[in-house]
């Protein structure tokens, strides 16, 4: 049986980010966002496929990662956190080679949304795209 003859598959999927160094983000220094997600996904017989999910997202400082400690930095510029998500998502052909996606991921504590811990201002990833087969 082909994967694209599939209605039902498992994946895990664990993006790895490197942010450099913003002043306007986490204190100016340079962090490390790691994502790993386990999710489940239904392909409809129009080709389109429905994601839910659930995931750990952890965000830290590089220097903090490291063990280091920056002279005179606030502890917030020090900062590490994990935190659990859900992602609900949908895939959409638009022709034979270009393709929609949409993604929505709430970032929680505790099952409520993360507050003030959390290192963006609001507690959602969302991810909006397109692909192109050649």
């Amino acid at each position: 049986l082909h994967q694209s003859d599939w209605r039902f598959r498992t994946y895990l999927r664990i993006p790895v980010i490197y942010y450099s160094p913003m002043p306007t983000v986490f204190c100016g220094n340079p962090w490390v966002v790691a994502w790993p997600t386990l999710n489940a996904e239904w392909t409809l017989d129009s080709g389109t496929r429905l994601t839910a999910g659930m995931g750990v997202i952890g965000a830290s400082c590089v220097h903090h990662l490291m063990g280091h400690k920056v002279q005179g930095a606030e502890p917030s510029a020090q900062m590490s956190g994990i935190w659990h998500t859900a992602t609900l998502g949908v895939t959409v052909p638009v022709t034979n080679n270009l393709t929609f996606h949409a993604e929505g991921s709430p970032v929680m504590t505790n099952f409520r949304p993360a507050g003030k811990d959390w290192v963006a201002q609001f507690p959602v990833i969302a991810v909006i795209g397109f692909s192109y087969s050649f």
